[in-house]
């Protein structure tokens, strides 16, 4: 589903507009929520899960567009409020649906709250113009350094996945802990993502070179990774995930950023890309791990996140370059 709105979105968004479009997708992510809680059978729940990823990944290239508007600092900082507002909804929606089934409401009715959230999102936004959003010319094709920043993104996708799926078999194998107690090592990763981008969304933070808070970033997840993979320690092993979250939480708001940066004319196109990432990064990587955990151990495999912790690491050197010739040359034409 994010896949196929990375597709599709900028497209739909020429044809019939970006506020309609809006639209349909909350109003295709509340009947994904309906099947969801009433599915009497897998197909509808796997479709239903399309619906809301479709939905999701649309939704997320409009707010893109409008949180990095503009450029600059104030984008940034933009991009990590939104980000952390985004994450402190996402732990908070799952335990108030997991409280509503423990006191026995039923999955039935699990689908309420989502609907009248997007109820309300509906009340507040239909008929807005949603800015800055100017036309994409149809054709029109984005920059190698938009490209640069897209393939960093895909690389911080794929290793925020897989620490997603395999952060807790991991400790549960090097720590020797229930898998139910190991768990708790991703909740450390959610924490320290959370603290990271409350930081992040300070003006002060804000008005950092970017470029450097991201290779500051790209650092800690990959001490967090290498403590977590040779720890024998759980608690180690939770501290360890806190500090490759607290990394972590830079990396998207700000690789967003840049990306939209380099795409100033085309930003419709350009954020309806971006959405491909993180659907590319959680449909592949993840497998890829199991496939090697399986043929080897999820210990061995795990060599993956710091490998791709260097990869990221090595498109922040392009990426670098190309912010400092644009800066050059609008520094150039303004002198002009």
């Amino acid at each position: 589903g994010l896949i196929l709105a990375g597709l599709v979105t900028a497209r739909l968004d020429r044809a019939i507009g970006t506020p309609r479009v809006h639209f349909v997708a909350l109003v295709t992510l509340a009947l994904s929520f309906l099947l969801f809680a009433w599915a009497p059978a897998l197909p509808v729940t796997l479709a239903a899960a399309g619906g809301a990823g479709l939905s999701f990944g649309t939704m997320l290239a409009h707010v893109n567009q409008t949180l990095t508007a503009g450029g600059g600092a104030l984008a940034r900082v933009r991009t990590a409020r939104g980000t952390l507002i985004a994450q402190i909804s996402g732990l908070t929606v799952p335990i108030v649906i997991a409280i509503g089934i423990a006191i026995g409401i039923g999955w039935s009715l699990v689908a309420l709250p989502v609907i009248v959230l997007v109820a309300l999102s509906l009340r507040f936004t239909r008929g807005r113009q949603y800015r800055p959003i100017p036309r994409a010319s149809v054709g029109g094709r984005l920059t190698p350094s938009f490209w640069m920043a897209w393939l960093f993104l895909v690389a911080i996708s794929s290793f925020e996945s897989v620490i997603l799926f395999w952060a807790g078999p991991l400790v549960e194998r090097q720590a020797a802990v229930p898998l139910e107690e190991a768990a708790l090592v991703f909740s450390a990763f959610l924490a320290g993502m959370v603290v990271s981008r409350f930081g992040l969304s300070l003006p002060a933070v804000g008005r950092l070179e970017p470029t450097w808070l991201i290779r500051a970033g790209l650092v800690g997840v990959l001490t967090g990774a290498i403590i977590a993979w040779i720890s024998t320690s759980f608690a180690l092993s939770v501290a360890a995930f806190f500090v490759a979250g607290f990394g972590s939480g830079v990396l998207f708001p700000l690789g967003i950023a840049l990306a939209m940066d380099a795409a100033p004319a085309q930003p419709q196109l350009a954020s309806s890309r971006l959405v491909l990432g993180p659907g590319l990064g959680l449909l592949i990587m993840p497998l890829v791990l199991g496939v090697l955990a399986d043929a080897a151990d999820v210990s061995v495999a795990w060599v993956i996140v710091p490998l791709i912790c260097v990869v990221a690491m090595a498109l922040t050197i392009p990426v670098a370059r190309d912010r400092r010739a644009m800066s050059r040359e609008l520094a150039d034409s303004s002198e002009a």
